[in-house]
């Protein structure tokens, strides 16, 4: 009887270490971290992934289809091109769940096809994320995410933020200047465990002079499941080095 109360027990102090094993999430034939989904695979960003490990931004394979149904770019590192944009994920890689799915398409593993690319911003804690997507002549989609024991909240789009504070500062500037004539771009630089964002918001018009750049702070705070966001110090660029250089997405 004490040796089956004793095996009970080791079973139980035990399962805790079984249960953080069972990831389905593993790395694939060329190194890529997959989890299975329903019928399809997510696939990880290359650059993507959260500073201890546990998330990262994926795309979405057909119905059926792995990676190896995909076509294989040799690199280094070797990659699978998905030939299209592909709808994106936010994962949670201890156990392979899907916490959101994003604004933003992709279109493979590599974190820049072309002008296309996919970034991932982190705190350090891993509770907060911005996830961009780039093209050529703007910044498509910028939103940032607290995560949670529960989840992942609401998005919270960051492009009209910067459109707010471009106009603030102009303002400030007495400086009229009509803003919709302009792209849009947010370089997102970093992100604080307190919620504390710096990015670039900067507009130009294409193949003209005429462009301003701004250093931008935001407090983001979550309030129940969405985010609110409050504007902190504008300071326009007049150099684009240091501070204000634009982040070159890797490849």
């Amino acid at each position: 009887m004490l040796a089956i109360v004793a095996l009970i027990l080791a079973m139980l102090v035990a399962s805790p270490a079984l249960a953080q094993q069972a990831s389905p999430c593993h790395a694939d034939d060329i190194g890529i971290t997959v989890c299975p989904s329903g019928k399809a695979e997510l696939r990880l960003i290359n650059g993507t992934l959260s500073p201890k490990r546990h998330y990262g931004v994926a795309w979405v394979t057909k119905d059926g289809e792995t990676g190896k149904d995909y076509e294989l770019f040799p690199g280094p590192p070797p990659t699978r091109y998905a030939g299209g944009d592909s709808e994106t994920r936010l994962v949670r890689l201890t156990d392979g769940v899907s916490l959101a799915k994003l604004k933003g398409a992709h279109p493979g593993d590599r974190a820049r096809y072309n002008h296309q690319a996919q970034r991932a911003v982190w705190s350090s804690d891993e509770a907060w994320v911005v996830t961009v997507n780039e093209s050529k002549w703007s910044t498509d989609v910028t939103t940032a995410y607290r995560i949670g024991a529960d989840g992942a909240s609401q998005p919270l789009d960051l492009l009209p933020l910067c459109l707010t504070a471009e106009r603030q500062a102009f303002k400030t500037m007495g400086k009229k200047v009509q803003i919709d004539r302009f792209q849009q771009w947010t370089d997102v630089k970093s992100i604080g465990n307190d919620g504390t964002l710096t990015t670039l918001c900067y507009m130009q018009i294409m193949k003209q002079d005429e462009g301003y750049q701004f250093r931008v702070t935001m407090k983001l705070q979550a309030s129940g499941q969405s985010i609110i966001a409050r504007l902190g110090a504008i300071k326009r660029c007049k150099e684009l080095e240091g501070p204000c250089a634009v982040t070159e997405p890797a490849d």
